[in-house]
């Protein structure tokens, strides 16, 4: 049971290994100079910055919301 859990964890990590510059960022993005492409490359940056901290605030909204159902619900 386990070892099913641990192939597609080893053919990733395999995966970076044999192909290591596809994991590796674009080293020509501020080669544009433009503004417009600068600021489209820096609002993309925020946004996948906040990402996380949406998912997470909504886990947390939704655990808030269920735990005070319950409890009005057990009064």
């Amino acid at each position: 049971m386990k070892t099913r859990l641990y192939v597609p964890l080893l053919g990733i990590v395999l995966m970076l290994f044999i192909f290591p510059n596809s994991s590796g960022a674009c080293p020509k993005c501020f080669a544009a100079t433009a503004k417009p492409v600068l600021n489209a490359y820096y609002v993309s940056i925020a946004f996948m910055s906040l990402i996380p901290v949406g998912i997470v605030g909504a886990i947390l909204t939704w655990l808030h919301r269920q735990n005070r159902q319950t409890t009005d619900q057990t009064q």
